[in-house]
């Protein structure tokens, strides 16, 4: 497996990597479905997204996750 890739910009978080094997999209997007996420093949990706999450999948293994959710600190008593 070829390590993550990921960088952190306030308020988005990047990880792509690729998988050593192929992936069945089909399978995957009904998994998907199945957590509530809106989803599309097209051109051989998979995208599906909520409201703070995108996921990229090609059927060659290779995934983005893009991420949007606020870091805020936790309030301190």
């Amino acid at each position: 497996m070829i390590t993550a890739n990921y960088e952190y910009i306030p308020g988005i978080q990047k990880a792509s990597f690729k998988l050593p094997f192929k992936i069945n999209l089909e399978k995957l997007e009904r998994f998907f479905k199945k957590k509530n996420m809106e989803t599309k093949i097209k051109n051989e990706i998979l995208t599906a997204q909520t409201t703070d999450t995108y996921i990229y999948v090609s059927r060659n293994g290779y995934v983005q996750i893009h991420s949007f959710k606020k870091n805020t600190p936790p309030l301190s008593v």
